[in-house]
């Protein structure tokens, strides 16, 4: 039990921390790429059209975040196909599938979906536009493809995921909601004003500093809640793996204020980041020019 005990553990940590890494670096330079073009000096008249996410460069660096995003799916692709036998039993013994083996499949078809549509979306823009995709899109579908995963999690509360666990979800489905319900407003066609593009960069922002929070509340013993510890994997006496449990009702009531508490306090921690962000690009595009600031389209910079 040992070694194959510590595997989905040490996972699921660095799992949660770099990919939430990732994301916290992927919204703060949204944020500055919004910020700059927003704030770049232009002719009188211009208007400034949110874009959700912003291409970086040119050639492959154009897709970079594409690539990114395939890249960390793949990651739990590959991990729920080779660990789902060492997380849990293969149920040959009663001949069904244990709760943690579903969730793994489930898993495994949910991810690798997302990332055959990104690959079918980035062959046809290098081949054709005969799959146009509006900016935004990406977004919308990694918010769809998390969403039926949180109901996936919903769906097995009351068959084992514990209480602290589900709560975490709950939050984090919060910042995955506002940045697709923001990227499907904008991909409609119905609002480009410059807001759209900062709630979805600090959504996403969001996103990275609670997964890291999340690796430290779930996974590690010595940061998690009071009264509440992990359980290693024991195949013969619980088929399912619980990365956490609290040792009483009270407990877990407590463990959840504190996971309400934290998270309030990593929204407030983004929004003064933003307009920190917000300040400093405006000051340093000041210096640079004596023109006044108008809005201006966030990708081709060019009056409109």
């Amino acid at each position: 039990m040992g070694l194959v005990s510590l595997v989905p553990q040490y996972y699921l940590v660095i799992e949660h921390t770099s990919v939430g890494l990732l994301f916290f670096a992927m919204g703060v330079w949204h944020t500055l790429n919004c910020l700059a073009a927003f704030a770049r000096t232009k002719s009188a008249g211009t208007v400034y059209v949110a874009r959700v996410y912003h291409r970086a460069g040119k050639g492959w660096l154009k897709h970079i975040e594409l690539y990114a995003l395939m890249g960390i799916a793949g990651v739990p692709i590959i991990v729920a196909w080779t660990f789902v036998e060492l997380i849990s039993p293969d149920g040959r013994a009663t001949g069904e599938p244990s709760i943690t083996g579903l969730q793994n499949y489930q898993h495994f078809v949910i991810y690798a979906g997302f990332v055959l549509c990104a690959a079918l979306a980035r062959a046809a823009e290098a081949r054709s536009a005969w799959l146009d995709l509006p900016a935004g899109a990406l977004h919308g579908a990694w918010g769809v493809q998390w969403m039926i995963i949180f109901v996936l999690i919903r769906s097995h509360m009351f068959e084992g995921v514990e209480w602290l666990q589900m709560t975490v979800h709950n939050m984090y489905s919060l910042p995955v909601g506002a940045c697709m319900a923001l990227a499907l407003l904008q991909a409609a066609g119905h609002w480009h004003n410059v807001m759209v593009d900062l709630g979805a960069a600090a959504a996403l922002t969001l996103q990275g500093t609670w997964l890291v929070q999340a690796a430290f509340l779930l996974f590690i013993p010595g940061t998690m809640p009071t009264g509440c510890k992990p359980t290693l994997m024991d195949p013969e006496n619980d088929p399912n793996f619980r990365p956490v449990v609290c040792a009483s009702g009270y407990a877990t009531d407590r463990a959840a204020g504190l996971v309400t508490w934290l998270f309030a306090s990593h929204l407030a921690a983004v929004a003064i980041l933003t307009v920190l962000l917000h300040v400093l690009v405006t000051r340093v595009n000041a210096r640079r020019s004596k023109g006044p600031y108008v809005a201006i389209d966030c990708e081709v910079g060019k009056p409109i």
